[in-house]
């Protein structure tokens, strides 16, 4: 598992801590906005994470050969 940049974190705790100020009567709606913008944000940074690593991956295995 590959480490989310710091910035997020802070972003998010603060972004979250609204959210759940704002709705705290309704978990579920919460949980619900949480998961899909958490998703988001893996699917961003791990897509770009993936291409960075087999980019990484081919150009040593090429070296190697």
């Amino acid at each position: 598992m590959f480490q989310l940049p710091s910035l997020w974190s802070k972003n998010s705790t603060v972004f979250y801590g609204m959210i759940w100020k704002s709705s705290n009567q309704s978990s579920k709606h919460y949980v619900l906005i949480m998961s899909f913008f958490q998703m988001n944000f893996f699917i961003m940074s791990g897509a770009r994470y993936l291409t960075h690593l087999i980019a990484h991956t081919l150009s040593s295995y090429i070296t190697v050969w």
